[in-house]
């Protein structure tokens, strides 16, 4: 079956790259804002090599048309409830709670990246007749290099990093 993850983009490129390495879904639809096109316009890149990469903007603050707008992406890619994966962890929060409305409606799976103290926490959770229920926790062993980070955080990397890199 193909896993489709649905990754709200913010600020912090870390929170996407993690969760889609470990879950290694076979497309992933970068869901961000005008605010945060810039950090998924980077991690596009990074993520073509491992999958099918669909940016996809959507409101920030107003969760009724995020939801819908996550409504027609789901449809016109013509994904299945049952091979969707959504990562909460980016975005703002009105975008996190219609994802998670729509997981809910959906009995997708979705995840939770906590990073504290120097590990990283992958949480899934699942919907199951309306019973949210945490299905499993998994450590994130180290995937992301110094040049993921610096690629993911910048348009262009220094000429400096990019002759230590080689």
């Amino acid at each position: 079956m193909s896993k489709m993850m649905l990754c709200l983009v913010g600020e912090q490129p870390v929170p996407n790259i993690l969760p889609i390495r470990h879950c290694k879904p076979d497309e992933v639809a970068l869901i961000h804002t005008r605010t945060t096109k810039r950090v998924s316009d980077n991690l596009a890149p990074l993520l073509k090599k491992d999958c099918r990469v669909i940016p996809f903007e959507i409101t920030a603050y107003d969760i009724l048309k995020a939801r819908s707008s996550l409504e027609k992406l789901i449809e016109s890619q013509q994904w299945k409830p049952d091979g969707l994966i959504f990562n909460l962890t980016g975005g703002t929060k009105p975008m996190a709670w219609a994802a998670f409305q729509l997981a809910q409606e959906l009995n997708a799976e979705f995840v939770y990246l906590q990073s504290e103290g120097g590990k990283s926490l992958l949480y899934f959770y699942r919907f199951a007749d309306g019973e949210l229920t945490l299905e499993k926790k998994e450590i994130i062993s180290a995937q992301l290099t110094i040049d993921d980070y610096l690629r993911a955080r910048f348009d262009e990397v220094p000429l400096e990093q990019e002759k230590a890199m080689v």
